[in-house]
């Protein structure tokens, strides 16, 4: 691993592992019942996991409930179900344990990535003084996402020496859409916890995983594509170079 990795990773995961230390320091919670009930929906959600093609990575359903804390949990809330939710992720069907600088990583980021969403959505509810779940949730989600993918395409393209835009740019392709529904479903979660109750709004949260269900089909009949399209293009160059 080269130096700059080293520092890449050095730097994010004191930022991540500082602004979970924050969050436990300066706890709070309005209603700690519902919390606790959101992060185990959270935990759940990280073991859907999808492999990513083409990149070492996958993206599981717990960034549903981190748009969910954005927007009706405090910061505390927010970045500790983050956390939680990264340890599970990497600990989960994994062919080989993790090791626990990778670990820490992957905490860190999605610590950071969360914190980002929740400050730039309340930030800009706080500069327009208003209170639409719109302006917090678009924001966040497109800035979660952005942190999200920018900080693992970072890693993975320094770790494996690849181009940064590369690795993002496939990154990127291959999850944009999960997340796109994915903020939509959180938003209608939040409204229907505004308007029927937080309870209620739970009957909404099967949908994600329907959602993650085609997803992975999706990306699983691409793949398989994309590896036959890969042996009948390598066949071909066999033949033409045999005559």
């Amino acid at each position: 691993m080269s130096t700059l990795a080293k520092a890449y990773i050095a730097c994010v995961t004191t930022l991540g592992l500082g602004l979970l230390l924050a969050g436990l320091i300066f706890w709070s919670s309005a209603d700690p019942a519902r919390f606790v009930i959101y992060l185990v929906l959270g935990l759940v959600a990280s073991t859907w996991k999808v492999k990513l093609p083409g990149i070492t990575g996958s993206i599981s359903g717990s960034f549903l409930f981190i748009l969910i804390g954005i927007s009706a949990f405090s910061f505390s809330e927010t970045v500790v179900l983050a956390s939680a939710a990264a340890v599970v992720q990497s600990f989960w069907r994994v062919k080989k344990n993790p090791l626990p600088v990778q670990v820490a990583f992957n905490v860190a980021a999605l610590s950071a990535s969360a914190s980002a969403g929740w400050f730039g959505g309340h930030g800009l509810l706080r500069a327009f003084g208003s209170n639409s779940l719109i302006l917090l949730l678009v924001p966040a989600a497109c800035i979660f996402f952005v942190a999200d993918t920018g900080l693992v395409s970072g890693v993975i393209a320094l770790v494996e020496r690849k181009s940064f835009l590369t690795v993002w740019r496939e990154c990127n392709g291959w999850s944009f859409p999960y997340y796109l529904l994915g903020a939509v479903l959180a938003g209608l979660i939040a409204v229907s916890s505004r308007t029927t109750g937080w309870v209620a709004s739970l009957f909404l949260v099967p949908a994600m995983y329907l959602v993650y269900g085609y997803y992975r089909f999706f990306v699983e009949k691409a793949t398989q594509e994309r590896v036959a399209v890969t042996v009948d293009d390598h066949e071909h160059e066999m033949v033409v170079s045999t005559r």
